[in-house]
């Protein structure tokens, strides 16, 4: 999981893209737009929930969101296991 900004209109209105890929094979699992708050990390879950997937890793930066949500004995940090998200990111 991983979350880049953009701009929308104008300086002042940032979007943050909030996206989840399989490690595995890079495709894009779940998406969600809107501000960098606990609640769109939530909404990203609720759409991965509802996919029946059997997640047993996950792999992100070192957000406050991700460590507040994401159990800890699930949750790997580190720019080792985002580079690959990272990479759709250009």
């Amino acid at each position: 999981m991983d979350e880049m900004w953009g701009r929308v209109y104008c300086k002042q209105t940032p979007c943050w893209l909030w996206h989840a890929i399989n490690h595995e094979d890079g495709e894009v699992i779940a998406y969600v737009l809107g501000s960098r708050e606990h609640e769109m990390l939530w909404e990203l879950l609720g759409h991965i929930y509802n996919l029946n997937l059997d997640i047993t890793t996950v792999y992100s930066d070192d957000n406050y969101a991700y460590r507040d949500i994401i159990p800890q004995n699930m949750l790997v940090t580190g720019k080792l296991g985002t580079q690959k998200i990272e990479r759709k990111h250009l």
